[in-house]
């Protein structure tokens, strides 16, 4: 009897280990998936590219403030659609404004207080006044200047600064450069030949295309 239960135990006991084998052996086997890199949405080709072509101008106006005799102004960027595609919202340009040394001025470096003005059409960021100087705190600023309203082909649009010397406006250099960000959200927005991607111009130099 005793022969008996020891044999059955040990056939028993053998069945529950190969059990626990098999399932221990079960979970240990490394799972594998396949994870296919998802298509983009949309491929742009030379097909379906939108191009959009535009015109920059720097302008400015100089007077003399009846007060005190300094120098203020205007400076202005105007952008134009030269294309046939319109400009759609959303595209957009940095315009950035350095005050530079002007050499040789008898009374050194001033002050000058910039102001955004008009911008019928267009969205500006930041629309606080600022005041630079070359030697600082504040050397330059740098404005985000969108296209609120589309520019049909043949449109322009501006925006006007506000300028207020300390001085002549010999003693402190204004220069504004304008440079396209991008012509809104659709990722086949390209430039078309002719396009002007960026522009550099002088306060009180005249007229900048």
């Amino acid at each position: 009897m005793g022969d008996t239960v020891s044999t059955l135990s040990r056939a028993h006991s053998a069945r529950v280990n190969r059990r626990t084998i098999i399932r221990s052996a079960a979970w240990s086997v490394p799972v594998v998936s396949i994870v296919g890199v998802a298509a983009p949405a949309f491929a742009c080709s030379p097909a379906s590219n939108i191009a959009y072509s535009a015109d920059l101008a720097i302008d400015s106006t100089v007077g003399t403030k009846d007060a005190n005799g300094h120098t203020k102004g205007t400076f202005t960027l105007t952008i134009c659609n030269n294309g046939s595609t319109t400009i759609p919202a959303g595209a957009s340009y940095s315009v950035k404004l350095d005050a530079l040394k002007a050499p040789g001025s008898p009374k050194g470096d001033q002050n000058i207080l910039v102001a955004v003005g008009r911008h019928a059409g267009l969205s500006v960021s930041p629309e606080t006044a600022v005041s630079l100087n070359p030697d600082g705190p504040t050397k330059a600023q740098t404005y985000v200047v969108t296209v609120a309203t589309p520019l049909s082909s043949g449109a322009c649009t501006a925006i006007v600064f506000a300028i207020d010397t300390a001085t002549g406006v010999g003693a402190t250099t204004l220069e504004m450069t304008a440079q396209l960000r991008d012509f809104g959200s659709n990722p086949c927005n390209v430039p078309a030949p002719g396009n002007q991607s960026m522009l550099t111009g002088r306060w009180g130099q005249g007229p900048t295309t």
